[in-house]
């Protein structure tokens, strides 16, 4: 056999060879959580997909409060936002405050969510926050990044936010 090409073989096999590991070593780390996964991946993206679906609801409620001709002014003051971004935010660092770290303060989601006059508020409230990521105990973080309703979810503060809800009837349940 001529040697260029036993050269050549060798430097295939040795190519198919690193590749081959690379994809063995890649499955492991990613098996152990090091490397993230297609599905990791995903899995982060969606809470922000989830904030765009908001934004995008509260945007097309005001294109329709501008729009409409059949509600009166009364009835488009109820659909409105009823308060300016930095309240939003402002309500979003105290939720965040109340379920960050050991244990969660349910009176107070309770007393931000009895805030809400509307749906809009709620959109606007939950846009506000974002995604955020919770920390436990030592400032340890124990969860993903995730949206507002989410953490209610795992933070069992869906009761609180529920009945805070109810001080103006807000069509909204979480």
């Amino acid at each position: 056999m001529d040697k260029n090409i036993k050269n050549g073989l060798i430097i295939l096999v040795s190519l198919v060879a690193i590749y081959l590991a690379y994809k063995i070593v890649n499955s492991l780390l990613q098996t152990f959580g090091i490397f993230e996964t297609k599905a990791d991946e995903a899995t982060k993206a969606a809470p922000a997909g989830a904030i765009k679906d908001v934004t995008a609801e509260i945007k097309k409620i005001t294109n329709d409060i501008s729009k409409s001709k059949v509600l009166t002014a009364a009835q488009k003051a109820l659909i409105k936002p009823t308060y300016n971004a930095g309240t939003y935010k402002t309500y979003a660092g105290g939720l965040f405050s109340a379920m960050n770290g050991v244990g969660t303060d349910n009176t107070a989601i309770e007393n931000i969510f009895s805030n809400m006059k509307n749906r809009t508020d709620v959109l606007k409230l939950i846009e506000a926050y974002g995604v955020k990521q919770l920390s436990g105990a030592f400032g340890i973080s124990d969860s993903q990044p995730d949206t507002l309703p989410a953490q209610l979810v795992s933070e069992g503060a869906v009761d609180a936010a529920n009945k805070g809800l109810l001080k103006y009837k807000v069509f909204y349940k979480f």
